[in-house]
């Protein structure tokens, strides 16, 4: 089969900027093409996709059926089955197992005789919840039907290999995001901002573990006469929650949707929505550094955003990116502070030592960007090309 005539799909249930960056390197080796639920989120604050001829929608109208609900089975296999016999791919990439979106792209593809590859960043840390009996069943009888397995990193690899998956049909180096964006210099952020400050990016959910983040703030403000103060850039249900444990800690916090008066020597928490995409570069840059400190995270993708825009890291051990961004060969050329996601002394502790030692500084956003260059949108493309290579017919 020459690779000229190779058809490749992807699936993602939504459509975001790194998903594009991704697409479009692999289609400068392939036919390549995007297949999502619906143009809008389900679960992301992402402006809705727009229409384009390489991007397909199992529902095109609305935000599609409740992906975790048995019921919506049965909405979800006729759009399933008529999209793949119109596309007729020769390998489909799923992203994840389950639920019910994956689960039946992954049996009506395998009857339709097309290719299937896994994309996959979960790991034996990724949830702190007792892992169902009959989801793990059913995992590991679905793992024999891939062909190849498509993972973020060595904390995946790993776990797929303890689930018997043979090291040979695994490949790395899926998480990545479109790091030219976000080495942009020339980008600005349309609020006012204060000028340095500790950065959270993300969902107000409770694996963010924000909690323990506004306590390890509370604690180095209480070490220091130099206060940084702690932006949050996103949106979520705790919101509300994460600005009262603030005012109760004697913490003054500002937030943007309440439209007081700007002035950063006012405040020592600042709330921002869900910013622009063409401001995130701005955002990470001017931070003094980025937190991540979940209880659980399948990778982190907001690490590779900041090491791409010059911003160093704090993480918690439980991100699935440390292995191979951060900690990748010991202490010498670490790329970011690690911290206990327990441990509100270890927040504050990195807070300080951050902010005082420049020449450290300096050192973890030069081993940042080195790192992370080789997570970008020409290697995942690379890996997908190489993926087909090994599965085609000659």
């Amino acid at each position: 089969m020459s690779l000229e005539k190779v058809s490749v799909l992807f699936y993602y249930p939504d459509f975001a900027p790194f998903h594009r960056a991704r697409l479009m390197a692999s289609q400068r080796r392939l036919k390549c093409s995007h297949l999502s639920l619906a143009p809008k989120s389900q679960v992301y604050d992402w402006p809705e996709s727009m229409d384009e001829s390489d991007v397909h929608y199992l529902f095109p109208e609305g935000e599609g059926p409740p992906l975790k609900k048995f019921l919506s089975v049965f909405s979800l296999f006729p759009k399933v089955l008529f999209t793949l016999k119109k596309l007729k791919p020769d390998f489909i990439f799923i992203n994840s197992y389950w639920p019910f979106d994956t689960i039946l792209l992954l049996w009506v593809s395998y009857f339709l005789r097309i290719k299937r590859v896994l994309m996959l960043d979960s790991h034996l840390k990724s949830s702190t919840r007792k892992r169902d009996n009959l989801k793990e069943l059913y995992k590991k009888f679905a793992l024999k039907y891939y062909d190849a397995y498509f993972v973020a990193g060595q904390a995946t690899r790993e776990y797929l290999l303890s689930l018997g998956v043979c090291d040979e049909k695994i490949f790395l180096g899926f998480d990545v995001v479109d790091n030219e964006h976000f080495e942009k210099s020339d980008s600005s952020i349309a609020v006012a901002f204060p000028v340095e400050y500790f950065l959270f990016v993300g969902r107000f959910v409770e694996k963010k573990n924000l909690f323990v983040l506004l306590n390890g703030f509370k604690t180095y403000r209480e070490k220091t006469a130099s206060v940084k103060p702690l932006v949050f850039v996103g949106y979520g249900p705790l919101k509300q929650v994460l600005i009262g444990a603030a005012l109760d800690l004697g913490l003054r916090v500002y937030d943007e949707e309440s439209k007081n008066r700007f002035d950063p020597n006012d405040y020592d928490i600042f709330f921002y929505s869900g910013k622009f995409y063409h401001e995130l570069p701005a955002i990470y840059r001017n931070a003094v550094a980025l937190f991540l400190i979940s209880k659980t995270e399948e990778w982190g993708l907001v690490i590779n955003e900041a090491m791409a825009s010059g911003c160093p890291v704090v993480v918690s051990e439980q991100l699935g990116c440390v292995p191979d961004l951060v900690d990748f060969s010991g202490e010498e050329t670490k790329a970011g502070l690690i911290v206990r996601s327990d441990s509100v002394e270890d927040v504050a502790k990195s807070m300080l030592l951050i902010s005082t030692d420049s020449r450290l500084r300096k050192q973890l956003i030069q081993r940042g960007r080195d790192r992370v260059a080789s997570f970008d949108p020409e290697s995942f493309a690379k890996i997908v090309e190489k993926i087909v290579l090994s599965h085609s017919v000659k």
